[in-house]
């Protein structure tokens, strides 16, 4: 099966179980930034499963970019969360040399809802299985585009024992005075998921820095440790 046909299977299906009213309260919910079809995320993951028991023995990284940039391309967002949840179940098959395309994805209908999952389960696992990719992480620190700052905040966000806290920290302060509210809730999104595997850091960092970073970064880094 070629991406072509999976996607052209994947659409009428979805078309199939779209619901009009659901279709509109989540529309409402994201601010009617994009339309959706109304069908919600239990739904999409039995929808998912049958779709993706279609393309065992045939899945690369050619076929996943492939797919990816034809649902990327639909105007209904639960096409773009397909999207997202095909590289999330084959994200071991990704190579560095797809980042710039994710990237520049990313950037594209960016919401929250896509670029959280890009950074903590996609990115971010590539990331982690190939430190290469720590560089374009600096990078994206320091990036004029806020959604792409907020990957690099939130990508190491799974790594527990495995983060690198001075890269984290540095993050953290490179826009500690960023006044772009995602930016904020990222640094403090970033701080409070560490603080459950080492509090002390995290509570050191925030009294440090507490003249730097946001009256919403330090509530949210320290929610779990007070």
């Amino acid at each position: 099966m070629s991406s072509q046909e999976f996607v052209k299977i994947a659409i009428s299906q979805y078309t199939i179980h779209g619901n009009a009213q659901k279709a509109t309260a989540m529309s409402a919910y994201m601010r009617n930034l994009f339309p959706y079809l109304g069908i919600n995320r239990p739904q999409r993951d039995v929808i998912n499963k049958e779709l993706f028991s279609l393309i065992k023995g045939v899945v690369n990284e050619g076929f996943i970019i492939e797919s990816v940039s034809l649902l990327w391309q639909k105007e209904e967002r639960e096409y773009q969360y397909l999207a997202l949840d095909l590289m999330v179940k084959y994200v071991s098959k990704l190579t560095p040399s797809v980042l710039p395309i994710i990237l520049d994805l990313a950037q594209q209908k960016a919401w929250w809802d896509s670029i959280d999952l890009l950074a903590t389960k996609i990115i971010g696992k590539l990331v982690e299985k190939y430190p290469v990719l720590k560089e374009t992480m600096d990078e994206l620190s320091v990036h004029d585009n806020n959604w792409l700052k907020r990957i690099a905040i939130l990508h190491q966000i799974s790594y527990k024992h495995h983060t690198e806290t001075t890269r984290l920290f540095r993050y953290c302060l490179i826009n500690a005075h960023h006044t772009d509210f995602f930016i904020r809730k990222a640094i403090g999104w970033a701080l409070r998921e560490y603080s459950k595997t080492n509090a002390l850091a995290v509570r050191e960092f925030v009294q440090q820095n507490q003249d730097i970073l946001s009256n919403l970064s330090k509530k949210e880094a320290l929610k779990r440790i007070g």
